[in-house]
């Protein structure tokens, strides 16, 4: 179980540290002159939006993982490490380039002293509908440790994630630019990629 919510712990630290889910946010709040206070606001709410969406997508993985575990467990050993090392080589293998990076990111023009909630809706519809199916995938691992085990990494992702992205958000409303993580924001799919793969290849391994 350790191990299980320590890689549990770290993915959902990265995920966090994607300059797109604190920056985003407080640069709209900045140019419209919002307040600290309405940008944490805001930011804890398209997060929250995110990550509730992610463990949707987190719960279904248990359920499937469930199903494999009660048919065969030996399968299931095989086959949970095998989950996370194939999804870690399909994000490995995505390479998001610079100019398909440009416009991904918000149209500052597009939400330029718009109504609070024209921004949170373009702000979600941007950047955060899209659930984070990594670690999504992760929560396969969770039906080892049954109801447990996934209440235990969904109450990790929605506290750790949610705080993560709130502070790093206020820092950069702050004015603290240097924590713009360049690599991160070139390489985020690559970077999750790899550590999921990791994680698999370890878990095969050791087992849990």
């Amino acid at each position: 179980m350790f191990q299980f919510l320590i890689g549990a712990f770290v993915l959902i630290g990265i995920y966090a540290l994607i300059p797109k889910r604190f920056t985003s946010v407080a640069d709209v709040s900045r140019q419209n002159g919002y307040s600290r206070k309405e940008n944490m606001l805001i930011t804890a709410y398209v997060g929250a939006v995110s990550l509730v969406m992610t463990m949707l997508v987190g719960m279904i993985f248990y359920w499937i993982g469930s199903g494999v575990l009660s048919s065969n467990r030996a399968m299931m050993e095989v086959v949970s490490p095998l989950v996370l090392i194939i999804t870690g080589i399909i994000y490995l293998g995505i390479h998001v380039k610079g100019d398909l990076q440009e416009k991904s990111r918000i149209n500052m023009e597009a939400v330029k002293d718009k109504e609070k909630e024209y921004v949170i809706g373009y702000i979600l519809r941007r950047e955060f509908l899209v659930p984070n199916v990594m670690l999504g995938a992760y929560c396969f691992l969770a039906a080892f440790f049954r109801l447990t085990g996934l209440v235990l990494i969904l109450i990790m992702y929605f506290i750790v994630g949610l705080a993560g992205i709130c502070f790093l958000a206020d820092m950069y409303y702050r004015g603290n630019e240097k924590i713009k993580f360049n690599v991160l924001a070139a390489h985020n799919e690559e970077i999750m990629g790899a550590i999921l793969m990791g994680l698999g290849i370890f878990f095969y391994f050791t087992g849990l």
